[in-house]
């Protein structure tokens, strides 16, 4: 059997991703290549702990520089909703309503195979 702690460790610029970081780095969908960018053009400081900084991107690391501990992304805006006009809103609403008309008559016309079958594909 293969130790996994030991082989298939993909390592971003000679450092070991943990557990965690690979979590983390798939929950704030960071790819890889962004991962190298931080590290290359990020700026270094030893605020709780050894964190390189780039564009709202924090990589933490471990104190011999050997593992990612974990990577946190910069928070993305929230966006504001659409304001429509109330006579945009009364048009939106009369339109789904037509649709839901539409959508029973279909529901209530059923017929049976043989005239489906009929309507669909008549004797020439």
């Amino acid at each position: 059997m293969i130790n996994r702690r030991r082989f298939g460790k993909k390592k971003i610029l000679g450092m070991v991703k943990t557990y965690h970081a690979k979590q983390r780095q798939i929950q704030r969908s960071i790819t890889d290549a962004m991962l190298a960018e931080v590290l290359l053009k990020g700026e270094f400081s030893e605020r709780n702990g050894i964190v390189i900084s780039y564009e709202g991107y924090h990589v933490h690391l471990s104190s011999d520089l050997e593992r990612i501990i974990t990577v946190i992304a910069p928070d993305k805006p929230t966006k504001s909703p659409k304001t429509i006009s109330s006579e945009k809103g009364r048009s939106i609403i009369e339109r789904i309503d037509q649709l839901n008309v539409k959508e029973n008559e279909i529901a209530e016309e059923e017929m049976t195979f043989e005239d489906y079958m009929k309507k669909e594909f008549p004797k020439k």
